[in-house]
């Protein structure tokens, strides 16, 4: 077996790559190499591209608001919520709940403006959010933002608040775990990709807060 071609010089010796002797086919050689090694970079870039969307995809949260009036169990009661429909945990950064239009900043505030009119809602009634932090919603949780039951003593004031549920509305800007946000109306299937979640003007607290207290 003959040694491999070696290059001789003041900093040393180099081996050479063996030559056939045909340049052609020497040069097609060395081309190859390259194209090879080109398609392989290509191959390693596209596969991590691949492997980044499959973790985004496995961490995508998708949140949507909704309302009812009774629960499973045949109960009165008016209830807002938010849910995690995706497949990865929902960072709540932003939440807005608007009355015709119109940005609520409590309970307090949305009841005087549906129901006021009605008697004083018993002491107990009501239940909502009790602090404006930041949400963390796990894959299918629901969360209940606002909710109030039908009792005799408060069937005016139920009812006021069950109307109002068509002149409700929500927006709000949530991330993935990997700081992907997305803002919208809670309720469309498209949310808008945002890079940093916007500051609402007038956010919802949650204050919970009964009309007189």
């Amino acid at each position: 077996m003959s040694e491999p071609p070696v290059h001789v010089n003041a900093d040393g010796v180099h081996p050479e790559p063996r030559h056939t002797g045909d340049r052609l086919f020497d040069l097609v050689v060395g081309i190859s190499a390259i194209a090879i090694s080109v398609i392989s970079l290509f191959v390693a870039i596209e596969h991590g591209h691949v492997e980044r969307q499959l973790v985004a995809a496995n961490s995508w949260p998708f949140v949507e608001a909704g309302s009812s009036n009774a629960t499973p169990t045949g109960e009165w009661r008016v209830s807002f919520e938010l849910i995690n429909a995706g497949v990865g945990p929902a960072k709540l950064e932003t939440f807005e709940l608007f009355y015709d239009g119109r940005p609520m900043a409590s309970e307090k505030n949305l009841i005087a403006r549906c129901c006021s009119s009605g008697p004083p809602a018993p002491a107990g009634a009501w239940h909502g959010l009790s602090d404006n932090g930041i949400q963390v919603l796990r894959p299918g949780q629901i969360f209940e933002i606002l909710s109030f039951s039908r009792t005799p003593e408060n069937e005016v004031y139920w009812q006021r608040l069950n109307e109002a549920r068509n002149h409700i509305s929500f927006r709000g800007c949530y991330c993935s775990v990997l700081d992907e946000c997305w803002v919208n109306d809670l309720q469309g299937l498209k949310p808008t990709p945002v890079k940093v979640c916007p500051k609402p003007a007038l956010p919802y607290e949650g204050q919970d807060s009964r009309p007189g207290a």
